[in-house]
Protein backbone atom coordinates (compact mmCIF):
# COMPACT_ATOMS: atom_id res chain seq x y z
CA UNK A 1 0.00 0.00 0.00
CA UNK A 2 1.25 3.47 -0.49
CA UNK A 3 2.50 5.55 2.44
CA UNK A 4 1.25 9.50 1.76
CA UNK A 5 0.60 12.72 3.96
CA UNK A 6 -1.51 15.37 2.73
CA UNK A 7 -3.07 18.30 4.22
CA UNK A 8 -6.71 19.38 2.83
CA UNK A 9 -8.84 21.76 3.76
CA UNK A 10 -12.56 22.62 2.66
CA UNK A 11 -14.99 25.40 3.01
CA UNK A 12 -18.36 25.66 0.72
CA UNK A 13 -17.50 25.21 -2.38
CA UNK A 14 -13.74 26.02 -2.24
CA UNK A 15 -11.00 22.94 -1.69
CA UNK A 16 -7.90 21.65 -1.74
CA UNK A 17 -5.19 18.88 -1.16
CA UNK A 18 -1.41 19.06 -1.37
CA UNK A 19 0.37 15.57 -0.31
CA UNK A 20 3.12 13.21 -0.74
CA UNK A 21 3.37 9.94 -1.41
CA UNK A 22 5.76 6.79 -1.30
CA UNK A 23 4.95 5.91 -5.23
CA UNK A 24 5.95 1.77 -4.83
CA UNK A 25 5.57 2.04 -9.00
CA UNK A 26 6.93 -1.17 -10.60
CA UNK A 27 10.25 -0.47 -12.44
CA UNK A 28 11.30 -3.86 -13.68
CA UNK A 29 10.63 -7.40 -13.01
CA UNK A 30 10.41 -8.01 -9.09
CA UNK A 31 11.89 -4.19 -8.55
CA UNK A 32 9.91 -1.05 -7.27
CA UNK A 33 10.48 2.20 -6.88
CA UNK A 34 9.87 3.91 -3.56
CA UNK A 35 10.75 7.17 -4.61
CA UNK A 36 8.25 10.31 -3.38
CA UNK A 37 4.85 11.41 -5.06
CA UNK A 38 3.84 14.90 -4.83
CA UNK A 39 0.36 15.98 -5.82
CA UNK A 40 -1.95 19.02 -5.23
CA UNK A 41 -5.57 19.44 -6.35
CA UNK A 42 -7.90 22.41 -5.84
CA UNK A 43 -11.30 23.19 -6.83
CA UNK A 44 -14.82 25.30 -6.55
CA UNK A 45 -17.91 23.90 -6.73
CA UNK A 46 -20.94 25.37 -7.30
CA UNK A 47 -24.78 24.28 -7.94
CA UNK A 48 -24.54 24.57 -12.00
CA UNK A 49 -20.96 25.11 -12.36
CA UNK A 50 -17.82 23.27 -10.93
CA UNK A 51 -13.67 23.76 -11.74
CA UNK A 52 -10.92 21.98 -11.09
CA UNK A 53 -6.80 22.18 -10.95
CA UNK A 54 -5.01 18.91 -10.78
CA UNK A 55 -1.12 18.48 -10.95
CA UNK A 56 1.68 15.55 -9.44
CA UNK A 57 5.32 15.29 -9.77
CA UNK A 58 7.04 12.04 -9.43
CA UNK A 59 10.84 11.76 -8.01
CA UNK A 60 11.67 8.67 -9.88
CA UNK A 61 15.42 7.80 -10.22
CA UNK A 62 14.58 5.23 -13.31
CA UNK A 63 12.01 7.25 -15.08
CA UNK A 64 13.86 10.70 -14.49
CA UNK A 65 10.93 13.04 -14.80
CA UNK A 66 7.23 11.99 -14.83
CA UNK A 67 4.79 15.03 -14.31
CA UNK A 68 1.20 16.16 -15.19
CA UNK A 69 -1.35 19.02 -14.56
CA UNK A 70 -4.42 18.96 -15.86
CA UNK A 71 -8.06 21.06 -15.13
CA UNK A 72 -11.83 20.01 -15.43
CA UNK A 73 -14.87 21.77 -15.72
CA UNK A 74 -18.51 20.49 -14.97
CA UNK A 75 -21.30 22.09 -15.73
CA UNK A 76 -25.10 21.44 -15.27
CA UNK A 77 -27.08 21.81 -18.16
CA UNK A 78 -30.13 21.48 -16.09
CA UNK A 79 -31.66 19.04 -13.36
CA UNK A 80 -31.80 16.12 -16.26
CA UNK A 81 -28.28 17.22 -17.95
CA UNK A 82 -24.92 17.41 -16.96
CA UNK A 83 -21.41 17.93 -18.57
CA UNK A 84 -17.74 17.82 -18.22
CA UNK A 85 -14.91 18.82 -20.11
CA UNK A 86 -11.32 17.74 -18.86
CA UNK A 87 -7.76 18.70 -20.05
CA UNK A 88 -3.95 17.24 -19.23
CA UNK A 89 -0.48 17.94 -20.26
CA UNK A 90 2.41 16.21 -18.99
CA UNK A 91 5.94 14.10 -19.74
CA UNK A 92 6.70 10.62 -18.56
CA UNK A 93 10.55 9.70 -19.31
CA UNK A 94 10.82 6.06 -21.03
CA UNK A 95 7.18 5.96 -21.28
CA UNK A 96 4.76 8.21 -23.41
CA UNK A 97 7.55 11.09 -23.48
CA UNK A 98 5.76 14.29 -24.04
CA UNK A 99 1.77 14.25 -24.43
CA UNK A 100 -1.67 16.13 -23.72
CA UNK A 101 -4.93 15.01 -24.12
CA UNK A 102 -8.71 16.12 -24.00
CA UNK A 103 -11.51 14.66 -22.55
CA UNK A 104 -15.19 14.99 -22.36
CA UNK A 105 -18.50 13.40 -21.74
CA UNK A 106 -22.70 13.88 -21.00
CA UNK A 107 -24.91 12.22 -18.95
CA UNK A 108 -28.63 12.88 -19.31
CA UNK A 109 -31.39 11.43 -16.71
CA UNK A 110 -34.02 8.99 -18.36
CA UNK A 111 -36.11 8.65 -15.57
CA UNK A 112 -35.44 9.26 -11.83
CA UNK A 113 -33.48 5.68 -11.18
CA UNK A 114 -31.80 5.55 -14.87
CA UNK A 115 -29.56 7.44 -17.31
CA UNK A 116 -27.72 7.55 -20.08
CA UNK A 117 -23.79 8.46 -20.51
CA UNK A 118 -21.46 9.22 -23.14
CA UNK A 119 -17.78 10.08 -23.25
CA UNK A 120 -14.94 10.20 -25.10
CA UNK A 121 -11.12 11.36 -24.92
CA UNK A 122 -8.36 11.55 -27.14
CA UNK A 123 -4.70 11.50 -26.18
CA UNK A 124 -1.32 12.49 -28.35
CA UNK A 125 2.03 11.21 -27.25
CA UNK A 126 5.24 11.00 -28.14
CA UNK A 127 4.85 7.39 -29.30
CA UNK A 128 1.23 7.06 -29.78
CA UNK A 129 -2.10 8.68 -30.80
CA UNK A 130 -5.37 7.00 -28.89
CA UNK A 131 -8.98 8.13 -29.01
CA UNK A 132 -12.01 6.23 -27.35
CA UNK A 133 -15.57 6.22 -27.06
CA UNK A 134 -17.67 4.79 -24.16
CA UNK A 135 -21.07 4.79 -24.09
CA UNK A 136 -23.71 2.91 -21.41
CA UNK A 137 -27.30 2.84 -19.57
CA UNK A 138 -27.43 2.57 -16.11
CA UNK A 139 -30.12 2.20 -13.30
CA UNK A 140 -29.59 2.97 -9.74
CA UNK A 141 -32.03 1.82 -8.09
CA UNK A 142 -30.70 2.73 -4.51
CA UNK A 143 -27.98 5.75 -3.70
CA UNK A 144 -25.44 2.49 -2.98
CA UNK A 145 -25.89 0.35 -6.12
CA UNK A 146 -25.76 1.19 -9.78
CA UNK A 147 -26.11 -1.31 -12.54
CA UNK A 148 -25.08 -1.23 -16.42
CA UNK A 149 -24.66 -1.81 -19.80
CA UNK A 150 -21.63 -0.02 -21.51
CA UNK A 151 -19.64 -0.35 -24.66
CA UNK A 152 -16.18 0.47 -25.18
CA UNK A 153 -14.14 1.34 -28.73
CA UNK A 154 -10.59 2.52 -28.46
CA UNK A 155 -8.35 3.17 -30.88
CA UNK A 156 -4.47 2.90 -30.53
CA UNK A 157 -2.35 4.30 -33.68
CA UNK A 158 1.66 3.54 -32.77
CA UNK A 159 2.44 4.13 -36.43
CA UNK A 160 2.89 0.54 -37.74
CA UNK A 161 0.59 -1.02 -36.35
CA UNK A 162 -2.91 0.33 -35.24
CA UNK A 163 -4.80 -1.05 -32.56
CA UNK A 164 -8.96 -1.28 -32.02
CA UNK A 165 -10.62 -2.57 -28.86
CA UNK A 166 -13.91 -3.28 -28.71
CA UNK A 167 -15.93 -4.16 -25.82
CA UNK A 168 -19.47 -4.58 -23.94
CA UNK A 169 -19.76 -5.24 -20.28
CA UNK A 170 -22.22 -5.59 -17.68
CA UNK A 171 -21.01 -3.50 -15.34
CA UNK A 172 -21.91 -2.69 -10.89
CA UNK A 173 -21.15 -0.46 -8.61
CA UNK A 174 -21.79 -1.36 -4.97
CA UNK A 175 -21.01 1.65 -2.66
CA UNK A 176 -20.67 1.37 0.91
Amino acid sequence: TDNALQLGYASGPVSFVIGVENGDEAVGKGMFDSSPDFYANAGWKGDMFSVGLQANYNVNEAAKDHYQVGGNVAFNMSDAISMHVNGVVGHEEGGRGDYWGVAGGAKANVTEATYVELTGGYVNADVWDRYNVNGGIYWAPASALTIGLQGDYTHTDYGVPTTNAYSASLVTWWRF
